[in-house]
């Protein structure tokens, strides 16, 4: 039987310290966390140290996320601080990497540039590297998707489909074919309910996202279904902070509690997969 880890998104608790944060974690039952990992010594030292301790006592998965926003630096600059930041990564020895590769706006040989650098890397540190589904990225589009998946058979992939919804405006209508296709690749998923309009709901429990939240919860079973070989999976509760989280106009008061949000995505998926 596949054992499903559900692990908590650091996003929206930067200015919690690591210990603040893990032990948020743990004390919500938690199996793990992602973290694009700050760049601060003593946070990296904080997080690392408590995450030996933790360890120690229990089975506890820790994603590294590489995150790099461009910054008009052009192709080369940009995939020399992407080799970078996995190095760096890598050498906090995550169980994986969870990372967002390339950009919409470069060439297919571009991307798979990016591809290609953290495939040997992969190889050379002995690490899984995913690549996660994304606005913006390599993998920005379904079909477009297909194409690098063709060409690399050993790429995987983090599924946020929000992201697809988003692009295409639409509950990927018409896409079976694609996705049917893509699913057997993936290998984790950022749990997070968007729709043709933005990347995240108002609140994903509220009874007029209901047929949306279906449509995510059976993407995921079928994502679930067809991985051959797998002993375990890893969600993601991925809900985001302001801007994901929308707000009122003046006040700029959220309209709903990111973590409100998160755990109950956890004891939904919990409930539903387990």
């Amino acid at each position: 039987m596949m054992k499903i880890k559900v692990l908590a998104t650091q996003r929206g608790s930067e200015s919690w310290s690591a210990k603040t944060f893990l032990d948020f974690v743990l004390s919500n039952d938690y199996d793990g966390v992602e973290i694009n990992m700050p760049q601060e010594a003593r946070y990296i030292s904080e997080f690392l140290n408590q995450l030996e301790r933790i360890r120690k006592e229990q089975n506890f998965a820790f994603v590294g996320q590489v995150v790099l926003d461009y910054g008009n630096e052009g192709f080369e600059q940009h995939l020399k601080l992407y080799r970078e930041r996995l190095e760096q990564v890598i050498s906090y020895k995550p169980d994986f990497i969870n990372a967002q590769t390339g950009a919409d706006f470069f060439s297919f040989d571009e991307n798979c540039a990016f591809i290609d650098c953290a495939q040997n890397l992969a190889i050379e540190h002995g690490i899984r590297i995913l690549h996660e589904t994304h606005r913006g990225k390599f993998s920005f589009q379904s079909l477009r998707t297909l194409d690098y998946l063709n060409k690399y058979p050993e790429l995987e992939l983090t599924a946020d489909l929000s992201h697809w919804c988003n692009v295409s405006e639409s509950l990927l209508t018409g896409q079976d074919f694609i996705l049917e296709k893509i699913f057997p690749r993936v290998r984790h998923i950022h749990a997070r309910v968007g729709f043709a309009q933005a990347p995240q709901v108002n609140h994903f429990m509220a009874p007029e996202w209901e047929t949306t939240k279906q449509k995510f919860l059976n993407w995921w079973k079928q994502i679930l279904n067809v991985q051959e070989n797998q002993t375990k999976f890893t969600f993601l509760t991925e809900f985001g902070p302001q801007p994901y989280l929308p707000s009122l106009p003046f006040s700029n008061v959220p309209l709903a509690n990111q973590w409100e949000l998160n755990l109950a995505m956890k004891d939904l998926i919990k409930s539903t997969f387990n």
